[in-house]
């Protein structure tokens, strides 16, 4: 392949590297959440089911 074709490609992989971290961290950060604020997070989740509930229905 040409210079700028491997250039393209090794910048999309940085790219999708970058994207996996910031998944990885936000997925740490709910965790994190959850588990200092159990009681918090589940009445969080069933407020958004509710909603989602009556959005959809």
């Amino acid at each position: 392949m040409s210079d700028n074709t491997d250039g393209k490609i090794a910048d999309a992989g940085a790219a999708v590297q970058r994207q996996v971290n910031r998944a990885d961290d936000a997925i740490n950060e709910v965790t994190t959440f959850v588990r200092d604020k159990p009681i918090t997070s589940v009445l969080i989740a069933l407020g958004v089911g509710y909603i989602l509930g009556k959005i959809t229905s």
